[in-house]
Order: C-alpha cells, then sequence, then structure tokens
C-alpha cells in the first residue's frame, strides 16, 4: 500500500512539472545568425543558433523581404529573398517566432559583398587566411586570440579595411592592425569616426606584396557572441541605414509629425540666422571645423521649451553644444552633450520676443559625415512613460501582462493606456492609471479562436487631458531594446514603441504557409 501510494505521489509530482515547464517555458534565445549578412536582390539561406529554437513557423523582419521556413520544424535554416529593387546597404532586425513565443531582435547586414567563413586556425600569423579583394569575412573573435588575414596589395594601391560588429549588437569591440610580411606594425584603427565602438582602416600601400591583417577584441575578450564582419573593399555608407517599412513605423513614429527644417549657409553668426517657428526637427551639418549654426525663433513668456538633440544615435560623431541667447548675445542657458545624452536643454522663458539658438560641435570638428538633428518643441502638461518589455506570449484565451511606467510633467491626473495595432477582439483591462500613480499592470486578454503561431505588432498610447488640452504619448519600449542588445550603443530609435505578442503553446517568460511575402 505504501509503495502504491508513493508511486502516486511521484507521478503527480511529474506531472506538475512537466505543467510548470509547459507554463513557463523559456522563449526562444537566438543567439547568432550566418551569414552576418543578406545580399541585396538575392536569397541568402541563414543558419539560426540558439538555445530553444525549435517550432519554428514564421520570422518577423523590420524590413521588406519573403521568408521560407521550412517545413521541419527542427531544422535551424531559413531563406530571406530581398526585393531586386530593395536596398543595397544597410542593417535591419528579425525576431523569430516559435510555437513558445518570439526570441529578441537580432540585427542583420545588407551587404552586397560575397561572405566566406573564418576559419579556426588562422590565430597566428603563420597560419593567416589568404583573403581576396571585395570579400568579407564572418567569424567570432576568440578569447585572449587574435584572427589573421593575409591580403596583397600594390605600392600606392589604397587598402579599405572594415569591421561591423556593434553596428549589429555585436559585444566585440574590434581593433585591426595592418602588418607587413615581416609582422611589424604599419598602421592600426580602433574606434572610427562615424562608426561607434567598430574600426575602418583605410591605408596606402608602401609597397608591393603580401599584408597581414590582425583582429581582436581591444579588451582581449571573445566568445561565440564576439562575432564580426570583416570586409576588404569599398567601406559600407555612413551612417549605416537602419532598414524599416511601413508596417514598423506606424507603431513607433512620434504622434504628432513635426515641420522640418534644413540648415541653410550661411547661417553661422548672430547678424544672419537662420529663422524657423516652433515646433520644428531641424536637420543640420558642421560642413567644416568649428562651424556654428544659429537659429532663430520666437517664444511667450511662460512658455517651457524643450531642444533635444542627435548625433551618435545618427551615426554621427559630433557632440553638441547648445546655446540659448537674446538678440543682442546675452545668454539665457546652455547645454553640453554628455555620456548617453546627445545634447538636451530646457528653458522657461520670462519674457516674449525672438531668441537665437546657438549650434556647435563640442570639439569644433566638421565634415561631411558630421550631421545632427534638434527637435524642437513647447513642453505641456503630460506624461512620458516606458515599459521593459517588448514581447509577450501565450495560449489562444490567455491573460497578458504588460508593466508600464510613467514620468508624470506637471500633471497628476488620471491617463488611460490604449493598445494600438490589436484587433478589437483583444480585450485590456486594468488600464486606467489612476491620478498620482505611476506604475499600471494592463492586462490583454487574448481571444480564444486563434491559431498557434499568430502574432501582432502593436504600440501602448498613454492618453490625457490636462489644462484643456488632450495628450497622447506612445510608450517608449527603449529599456527593453537596450537589454536585448546591451553591446549596441544606441538601439534604432526606429523601433522604440514596437511591441510584439504571439500565440504560443504556454505563456513564456519573457501552421502558416511556408511562404510569406512581406508588406
Amino acid at each position: 500500500m505504501i509503495g502504491f501510494l508513493r508511486n502516486i505521489l511521484l507521478a503527480a509530482t511529474l506531472t506538475a512539472h512537466c505543467f510548470a515547464q509547459s507554463i513557463f517555458a523559456a522563449a526562444p534565445n537566438l543567439t547568432r545568425l550566418t551569414p552576418t549578412a543578406l545580399v541585396p536582390g538575392k536569397t541568402t539561406t541563414l543558419n539560426l543558433s540558439g538555445d530553444n529554437l525549435e517550432g519554428v513557423v514564421d520570422v518577423w523582419t523590420s524590413f521588406e523581404c519573403e521568408i521560407v521556413v521550412p517545413k521541419d520544424s527542427s531544422s535551424r535554416n531559413v531563406a530571406v529573398t530581398l526585393p531586386k529593387k530593395g536596398p543595397t546597404a544597410g542593417v535591419g532586425a528579425l525576431r523569430l517566432v516559435t510555437t513558445n513565443g518570439l526570441s529578441a531582435p537580432q540585427f542583420v547586414l545588407v551587404d552586397p559583398m560575397p561572405s566566406i567563413e573564418s576559419v579556426t586556425t588562422n590565430h597566428s600569423v603563420l597560419s593567416a587566411q589568404a583573403l581576396r579583394r571585395d570579400t568579407a569575412v564572418d567569424g567570432a573573435c576568440d578569447e585572449l586570440r587574435s584572427d589573421f588575414f593575409r591580403i596583397t596589395a600594390k605600392k600606392g594601391e589604397r587598402i579599405v579595411i572594415e569591421v561591423v560588429a556593434q553596428r549589429f549588437g555585436s559585444p566585440l569591440d574590434p581593433l585591426i592592425r595592418l602588418l607587413d610580411s615581416t609582422g611589424r606594425e604599419i598602421a592600426f584603427a580602433d574606434d572610427s569616426s562615424g562608426l561607434g565602438a567598430d574600426a575602418l582602416l583605410d591605408f596606402r600601400c608602401p609597397k608591393t606584396g603580401d599584408y597581414l591583417i590582425e583582429l581582436r577584441d581591444t579588451r582581449h575578450g571573445g566568445g561565440a557572441r564576439h562575432r564580426y564582419r570583416l570586409r576588404f573593399g569599398d567601406a559600407l555608407p555612413v551612417p549605416l541605414t537602419f532598414l524599416v517599412d511601413t508596417n514598423v513605423t506606424r507603431f513607433t513614429q512620434s504622434l504628432v509629425r513635426l515641420p522640418e527644417v534644413l540648415d541653410a549657409e550661411p547661417n553661422n553668426s548672430i547678424s544672419k540666422p537662420q529663422p524657423f517657428a516652433q515646433p520644428a526637427r531641424i536637420s543640420g551639418r558642421f560642413h567644416q571645423p568649428a562651424d556654428r549654426d544659429v537659429f532663430e525663433f520666437r517664444a511667450a513668456k511662460g512658455e517651457r521649451i524643450s531642444i533635444t538633440g542627435r548625433t551618435r544615435s545618427l551615426g554621427s560623431p559630433s557632440d553638441l553644444f547648445l546655446q540659448l541667447q537674446t538678440t543682442n548675445g546675452t545668454k539665457i542657458a546652455e547645454a553640453n552633450a554628455t555620456g548617453g545624452d546627445e545634447g538636451a536643454l530646457t528653458n522657461r522663458f520670462t519674457a516674449d520676443g525672438v531668441y537665437h539658438l546657438l549650434v556647435e560641435e563640442l570639439n569644433r570638428g566638421g565634415g561631411a559625415n558630421f550631421r545632427y538633428e534638434l527637435t524642437v518643441a513647447e513642453l505641456h502638461p503630460g506624461v512620458a512613460a516606458t515599459t521593459e518589455t517588448d514581447r509577450i506570449s501565450g495560449p489562444a484565451g490567455a491573460s497578458l501582462e504588460v508593466e508600464a511606467k510613467l514620468e508624470r510633467r506637471d500633471y497628476d491626473g488620471p491617463v488611460t493606456l490604449v493598445a494600438e495595432g490589436l484587433p478589437d477582439s483583444f480585450k485590456l483591462e486594468n488600464n486606467v492609471v489612476p491620478a498620482k500613480t505611476n506604475v499600471a499592470k494592463i492586462k490583454i486578454v487574448v481571444p480564444a479562436d486563434l491559431a498557434l503561431g499568430d502574432y501582432f505588432p502593436f504600440s501602448i498610447i498613454a492618453r490625457g487631458s490636462a489644462d484643456g488640452r488632450d495628450f497622447a504619448t506612445r510608450v517608449s519600449t527603449m529599456p527593453a531594446l537596450r537589454a536585448a542588445v546591451p553591446s549596441m550603443r544606441y538601439p534604432p530609435m526606429e523601433l522604440d514603441g514596437l511591441l510584439m505578442l504571439s500565440i504560443s503553446e504556454s505563456k513564456s517568460t519573457n501552421p502558416k504557409p511556408p511562404l510569406k511575402k512581406r508588406r
């Protein structure tokens, strides 16, 4: 009898364990794509590496393409075809959709340069891997080791060597050394202008012969995630365009489209300012070293104006210095770009009048790549909102939760959160944030008639009314993006605000036709 009861208890324990595993099964963890680049206008087969990748039913991409998912759900290959008239270079994002949820975004290049794989034996000068011009090598650096490549060049020939790593989310901080045939260093490159932590070496050979390229992590780190794409030939465009189509931007673009203002020279002195009407989005460039751009606008007494800059997130090497002045040159406020801030200041004006905005490169740099953008707008009472979640999964009929945090600005009233992009059959609960409350745990009730593998991009909008003015702001998913790709200094702004919901076999912690034409 005791043995019988013991067997029943054991069976019950195993059943409970299996049930718990089903309820809290891990979402797919996609860690690497091979190759790292798609060829424009052609089909590329991507090999997927990671954990919990079984049961792939679809692939979501930020860009236009065709996806072929094998009928064998255990296969780790998917075919991606880019349109013939599509972009010739850039970087885009993709996510796996499996029977147990969505992966975090992985980034892939679009690059016309043909790819080869790095060999596993090229860790010394003597075993350097031969590399032809106009070829790219996909590899990963090992800890405390360098990868070596051998190239041939003629006297006076221009050599362009580029490493793409952190621009597609790799933790590798690449260092390139160019050596002569004896191993003596003749040039090197670390962080290159406009490339963030990536490296570009542009060099003319002093004589005809063989040269060696050494590639390693600047901190001697390494591992499977420290992947790279080493390109020998013409460099990629700077900045490298993020590839995104309208099916994404409709969930991420600002709810208010500001008028565009282009920097118009000459506007480099307070005697010749460029007028504009705020609110506006200004696009400018420091055309030469020590360039200055001066803009003129009108503000009213009591008006609170916010000026926010973008440079590094655009692939620009600029750091902004911003200063507000009266028309007679009296300083009102100023700000430098510091840390993750790309230049921002806020000012409440004490009198009606005309004011100048001075924009300079903090280190007095300038040139074709020294771009910047400024958003100039009045700050009204309202809220900013963020979420640390950008993907949720669960069975049809389940209730899924998204937590949003509010940052209030001169407003303590209630805020209503609405889901934009989900069909009307989805219901929201607990989506009204009471007055003076800053955290909401929204419940999304999923319809019971959806199929396994269905997925829905959406965004959450925070709405309210203050001082007789309605406001609406998109909930930012930037905390989730930074957590997903911590090595990417500036995750693409084009993905900020995009959430994904998928129908899975079970709730995850964080069959469709095999051919799907995007957009």
